[in-house]
Order: C-alpha cells, then structure tokens, then sequence
C-alpha cells in the first residue's frame, strides 16, 4: 500500500489471527497480541495456527488507500515483551494518545515503571499520573517532565 498504514491482510492466501500469548484466545482488534498464521494455498506444508513469537494487531479502520480490508499494524517486537506489566506497548498506546506529550522515556524501576515526558503543556505531567494510577493501580509509575530527551532511532523498550 502506497499509504504505509500497516500490511494489508490477503485473505484468500492466509487467515491471521491476534491471540492472547498465554491463552491463546483471539483477541479484539486493536489489542496487542502474539500474530497466528494458518496459511490457505500451501499443500507440502501447511501453516496451521503458526504462533510466530511476534507482537502485533489488527486495524480495522478504514485505510487511507481505500481499502477497508482488516491490516496488520507494524510487528512491534517479540512477545516476551508483553509479560511484562505495563508493558511498552501500553504505554505507548496511552501516551501516543494525549496531544501535548510530545515524546518519553521509560525505564524500569523496583516496583513499576520511571518515566520522564517531553510536553507542551506542564498539565499533562498529572493527567498522565492520574491515567497511570487508573490503569496500574497495582505499581509505582513515577512521572516526570522533561526539557529535553535523548531519543535513539529504533523501536522504545522499557530499560
């Protein structure tokens, strides 16, 4: 797709799945999960429910091609990083979501998460807090601003 928002899904060639890592249950769209690949055309060897060890979702929103086929977002890495709670894609899923966070860093700390936000506005340092503790009432989330941040090129992890 000329767009680049996410691989379109060739539905008469595979059926993909999004499943929970430790069930195994399907999971909504949208929802980070391990990608399952049972393949339609093969006949030597057939994939059927190949759990790839890969992070990724499901789009369902229409793509800006046209198309309104289900997409497969960007692979976001290996699943072993969603064991860990929060894990990054969560976070990145709630920051990416608040306008004036302009970019972050997370790092592991006893007990939760330190993470230092590059804002617009010094406001959304609580509305952040406040989230965090919504959503992860069970860990410390320590929430910072910051002036600046060293951003490395690459996929964000969670040091």
């Amino acid at each position: 797709c000329p767009h680049h928002e996410g691989a379109h899904i060739r539905h008469d060639e595979l059926i993909l799945e999004i499943v929970d890592p430790v069930s195994g249950a399907p999971l909504p769209p949208g929802n980070w999960g391990e990608i399952v690949l049972t393949t339609l055309h093969r006949e030597a060897m057939p994939l059927l429910r190949y759990r790839t060890g890969d992070c990724g979702r499901l789009l369902t929103q229409p793509c800006a091609c046209g198309s309104v086929l289900p997409r497969l977002d960007r692979v976001a890495g290996r699943v072993c990083l969603l064991e860990e709670t929060p894990n990054i894609y969560q976070l990145e899923d709630l920051l990416s979501g608040i306008d004036s966070v302009l970019d972050f860093t997370a790092r592991r700390i006893s007990g939760g998460v330190d993470i230092r936000l590059l804002t617009l506005h010094p406001t959304a340092v609580e509305a952040v807090r406040r989230e965090l503790a919504r959503l992860f009432p069970d860990h410390e989330m320590s929430v910072h601003a910051s002036d600046s941040l060293t951003v490395s090129l690459g996929k964000r992890k969670i040091l």
